[in-house]
């Protein structure tokens, strides 16, 4: 996923999702042992939210059609492309819902970004990995993100 997937905009709505509090910790094996699992599902969810990102450039551009000049009767066609949107962020909150009830927080859904909750000696952090990285290599405070990450 090289510079041109980090400059695609997504929608602010699924870009990040907080895991409500979990007391499960992961060490690497565990996490690792995760990733054939959570790299489906973030596929999929990935794909839904292109799917949701183009429903909702067809709903502004309907409505954009429907402001021109009153002569365009575009209401059903708006609500069509309104329902298919829903139905789209629909699927990304039910697949996040399900990582998450793994106690794994996701980050960017375009990206496949997440951390699973770790322990380094005897604190609190955060095992980062990212869609395309064979396995979980790094690290990061639990009050830093992906910039400040270590590898382990």
């Amino acid at each position: 996923m090289g510079d041109r997937s980090r400059n695609r905009r997504r929608p602010a709505a699924i870009t990040q999702f907080r895991v409500m509090p979990n007391d499960r910790v992961y060490n690497i094996e565990e996490a690792n042992a995760l990733l054939p699992w959570l790299r489906e599902r973030l596929k999929r969810a990935a794909e839904a939210a292109r799917l949701l990102e183009e429903r909702q450039v067809v709903v502004r551009q309907l409505e954009r059609r429907a402001r021109g000049n009153g002569h365009h009767d575009v209401g059903g066609e708006i609500s069509a492309a309104e329902l298919a949107a829903v139905e789209e962020m629909r699927k990304v909150r039910t697949i996040i819902g399900t990582v998450q009830a793994r106690g794994v927080e996701v980050r960017d859904v375009g990206t496949g970004l997440v951390d699973f909750p770790g322990n380094r000696d005897g604190r609190k952090v955060w095992l980062c990995w990212r869609m395309g990285e064979p396995e979980v290599a790094y690290w990061h405070e639990e009050d830093v993100g992906f910039d400040a990450r270590k590898p382990l």
